[in-house]
């Protein structure tokens, strides 16, 4: 709850605020006492952060109700463009972690789920540049042993290059989107396929 002086009109005063002011000592929870009158917090309306903001403005009486008020402002056409140039900063940063995620989050080959992260495929590599896979086998991702020749593994690595290459795409793809959107198209744009 936020306190209103009727005699001054300022607004938008805490209870230990309003009491300070007022000298007295007031239970917390009251509604009105001296000049001032509390009014009901409400969220600020609905709007694009990136080109407007909300100001509280002076709390109304409305059906014998004291409520607060809000206004949304424009923001000027440069604070509008850093706001943009900013919010596509964190956009980069989140299709980046995308891309991580995806490159990490495994790759459906033969029937079975494999492992994708580095790890996996620097124990790939490994065996393909030795140019035979002594197992006879790879453990795909649910620790299950699958037999598979050096033909099998070099599939698989053909495999998982192919989807690095479509979420590589998709991510240049995400960032030269953002590039070009403005306002609430860019406020809402979300990472992924």
């Amino acid at each position: 709850m936020y306190y209103c002086n009727r005699a001054t009109g300022q607004f938008g005063v805490t209870l230990h605020d309003a009491a300070a002011a007022a000298g007295a000592s007031v239970p917390h929870g009251a509604t009105e006492f001296g000049d001032w009158e509390g009014y009901a917090d409400t969220n600020p309306p609905e709007h694009n952060r990136l080109t407007h903001a909300v100001a509280e403005q002076k709390p109304k009486r409305i059906a014998g109700v004291l409520t607060q008020q809000w206004s949304v402002l424009p923001l000027t056409s440069d604070v509008v463009a850093n706001n943009e140039a900013a919010w596509r900063v964190v956009l980069h940063q989140q299709i980046n972690s995308w891309r991580d995620q995806q490159e990490s989050g495994g790759v459906d080959h033969m029937g079975h789920h494999w492992d994708t992260d580095q790890a996996a495929r620097d124990r790939i590599q490994s065996v393909l540049l030795c140019g035979a896979n002594p197992l006879g086998y790879w453990t795909d991702a649910h620790n299950n042993n699958v037999a598979m020749d050096f033909a099998g593994l070099q599939q698989l690595w053909a495999a998982i290059v192919e989807q690095g290459a479509a979420i590589h795409a998709r991510q240049r793809q995400m960032k030269t989107e953002i590039a070009t959107l403005a306002g609430d198209s860019l406020l809402a744009y979300q990472p992924g396929w």
